[in-house]
């Protein structure tokens, strides 16, 4: 218990108010005042809830908060001496708000009857006054620092589901201002949080993300998705250690395909996660990015290197889906081009189209990875291209192709203006 850093932990209690008052307890403390210390804490404790219950009440509208200070207020104002309601707040805070547990509730029980001995003149069997041992009044001030006092009011398992809540309450009025929106969401909770909340916070968004299966997590999973990735990416080495640490929770996923998809579109962002989930979710992420060509093409995690997994895309391809892929194909493009790449891109996406196998097909890849990337194509690709064009009908033959055609002609003549089309009829046609 020595090894334990009072004056540190004194630094993190969370309200500045109690942090001013914590120093008179640490002061008798040090002096060896242990029962003006074990005085002093029970007073700085019972104050601290009030403050965590206001900041509760007027900040995140929790109702339970609302209904113990009012209980305090009608308290004190009928029994203005009485100090009754001091253990009773820690009673209906267990009850109503999850800010006390059963177990810091008996020990508080305990300070407090330690308080009454110390305040009063309570004496010993040989008549001397009562005086609480060095190691008892430290365990007191540890039990208040680790349990209550560093502790954010939002840090129960309550208040995840009010945050959640508002989260998607105003996420339609910001889905277009995702910076500001997360700036909310940093100021009214994160910021107020500390390791072992962010933990919590985010080890409960992976479940309603990847793992639940209901009306209320699908009408919210692409939301809370965001709000789990802005999590992660703030809290990056922490939230790693927590998956690590609970490889079970975290591969418990969802065999439904949607959900996959949102979980490889996570591990195509934060690769290493894969190797940290075990054997049985890998199998269902390979599962599915083995079916949907939008899945495959950004789950890099899957291979050695980008150039490597380019190959085996291309190996699997006939036998993929393909369906929303203009997103996925961004993204790999975003990846190609951080890793210098491009080219390599450009291939990828010519062959598609030269393979295609349906008009549907050709919509699909004509959107997703040809008309947005024309303008960064060579005349080499560009000639390579419109050879593929001519040599499928799926593509060719498509009612609509041509106003696709006319923005791949347009470039290539800004390249080439004396282009040969004559070798290729069935693009000029």
């Amino acid at each position: 218990m020595n090894d334990y850093c009072l004056e540190s932990a004194h630094q993190r209690i969370y309200n500045t108010i109690t942090k001013n008052q914590f120093s008179e307890v640490i002061k008798s403390y040090n002096s060896q005042n242990y029962r003006s210390a074990t005085v002093m804490l029970w007073s700085v404790v019972v104050c601290d809830l009030v403050y965590k219950l206001q900041e509760l009440e007027t900040v995140y509208k929790d109702p339970g908060a609302a209904s113990i200070l009012e209980y305090i207020k009608s308290e004190q104002e009928s029994k203005p001496t009485s100090s009754e309601w001091e253990m009773e707040i820690f009673k209906r805070a267990n009850k109503s708000t999850g800010l006390i547990s059963l177990k810091l509730q008996a020990d508080l029980e305990y300070m407090q009857k330690n308080r009454h001995c110390c305040a009063h003149p309570v004496m010993t069997s040989e008549y001397k006054l009562y005086t609480p041992s060095k190691d008892l009044v430290r365990s007191f001030i540890r039990l208040a620092l680790e349990e209550l006092l560093t502790k954010s009011p939002i840090m129960h398992t309550k208040s995840f589901n009010s945050f959640l809540a508002d989260a998607n309450s105003i996420y339609p009025q910001m889905e277009y201002e995702q910076k500001r929106y997360f700036r909310y969401l940093d100021n009214k909770y994160f910021s107020r949080l500390d390791r072992v909340g962010i933990q919590y916070y985010f080890k409960t968004l992976w479940k309603f993300v990847f793992t639940l299966e209901n009306e209320q997590c699908d009408l919210h999973r692409y939301n809370n998705y965001l709000i789990l990735l802005h999590l992660f990416a703030e809290n990056r080495e922490l939230l790693t250690t927590i998956i690590q640490e609970e490889q079970h929770h975290f591969s418990n996923i969802s065999n439904n395909d949607p959900i996959k998809k949102l979980l490889v579109d996570f591990l195509s962002k934060h690769t290493h996660v894969f190797k940290l989930l075990n054997d049985t979710a890998k199998v269902q992420i390979e599962t599915c990015s083995n079916t949907y060509a939008s899945c495959l093409i950004i789950s890099w995690f899957l291979s050695k290197s980008l150039p490597e997994h380019i190959e085996y895309f291309i190996d699997k391809y006939s036998e993929l889906y393909m369906t929303g892929f203009e997103d996925s194909f961004k993204e790999f493009w975003n990846k190609c081009t951080e890793e210098g790449i491009q080219s390599e891109a450009i291939a990828l996406a010519n062959y598609m189209l030269s393979k295609s196998s349906s008009y549907t097909e050709t919509k699909i890849i004509l959107n997703g990875a040809i008309r947005d990337y024309i303008n960064e194509y060579s005349i080499d690709q560009i000639t390579s291209l419109i050879e593929g064009i001519n040599s499928n009908d799926q593509v060719y033959g498509y009612a609509y192709a041509s106003s696709y055609f006319s923005i791949i002609k347009e470039k290539c003549d800004q390249l080439d203006s004396s282009f040969d089309y004559s070798k290729y009829p069935n693009f000029i046609s």
